[in-house]
């Protein structure tokens, strides 16, 4: 080939390479436009979600689902004291393997000591003065 020839073939590759390197730059800069648009707009979801979250709790109090957490332990200890209720017939007892009755023991409070009446005269103490 004559060199005349090749140089033009080289002159169009370095020219469709120039424009290549061109639409790519032009690409990445829309890229980094479109990055920075979701970035924008990702910040601005978070800002909604968080001024969405501040109203509730300011409209409700607490969040729902902690409420709800609670309400559902209270509704598990409540079926478990109602299954409790009902194993032992209603009465407080039930029966072991022998037959034998093993009666429920009710709570009591502890035993506190009782306040003198007025007028019993009782032990009087002073202290520190």
């Amino acid at each position: 080939m004559p060199t005349a020839t090749l140089l033009r073939m080289t002159l169009a590759l370095k020219e469709a390479l120039a424009v290549e390197r061109a639409k790519g730059l032009e690409i990445a800069a829309e890229l980094a436009v479109a990055r920075a648009k979701a970035s924008e707009d990702e910040a601005l979801i978070g800002q909604q979600k968080l001024q969405i979250a501040k109203l509730r709790h300011q409209i409700y109090g607490q969040r729902p689902e902690r409420s709800s957490r609670l309400i559902e332990q209270l509704a598990l200890t409540l079926e478990e004291l109602e299954a409790d209720a009902t194993e032992d017939g209603g009465t407080g007892r039930s029966e072991d393997d022998d037959g034998a009755r093993i009666y429920a023991q009710a709570r009591r409070a502890p035993d506190l000591p009782s306040a003198p009446s007025p007028g019993a005269g009782g032990d009087r103490r002073t202290y520190g003065l």
